[in-house]
């Protein structure tokens, strides 16, 4: 097993719940084709979303998590949300239908979302502002945004 993947899986299973582990790095470009570094987001509270276009339920959630970011943004909150296609067109298609102000990536590869263990579309990770994974969401149902929020207001 790879290494983020191990320290991941240490993080989610054996660490206590106020321990935290430097967030894995990103392989993944934004929407201009330029790499995103989760050093770019250095000092804020960051909602790292892995989602797919033809995830209902990330549908679900876009709205929503937009409506959050411009709530809590001027605080230092932002939102990264990658996502897992292999074609860059139905990324497109999808946010042509749901537009976000949020940052966007892409990352086809799947690298990114191996090493952070995603299991289910969409799964979200709450990162400090120090770079340490702090809260993981997976899926999204009916009271996560209000999750989603506390959280972030308790780290911001």
């Amino acid at each position: 097993m790879k290494f983020y993947s191990l320290l991941l899986l240490a993080w989610l299973f054996v660490l206590p719940a106020h321990a935290a582990i430097t967030a894995p790095p990103l392989q993944a470009v934004n929407l201009e084709g330029k790499a995103i570094d989760l050093s770019d987001y250095q000092g804020k509270v960051v909602y790292l979303d892995f989602w797919a276009s033809w995830c209902p339920p990330c549908a679900k959630s876009f709205p929503q998590l937009n409506q959050l970011y411009q709530e809590l943004k001027a605080q230092g909150f932002v939102i990264l949300a990658i996502n897992v296609d292999k074609k860059e067109a139905d990324l497109h298609q999808f946010l042509q239908k749901i537009p976000v102000d949020f940052d966007i990536g892409w990352d086809a590869s799947g690298v990114t979302p191996e090493r952070y263990q995603v299991q289910t579309m969409p799964s979200g990770y709450l990162i400090d502002q120090q770079g340490n994974l702090r809260q993981r969401f997976n899926g999204f149902k009916n009271g996560h945004i209000e999750k989603i929020k506390q959280q972030a207001l308790e780290l911001l």
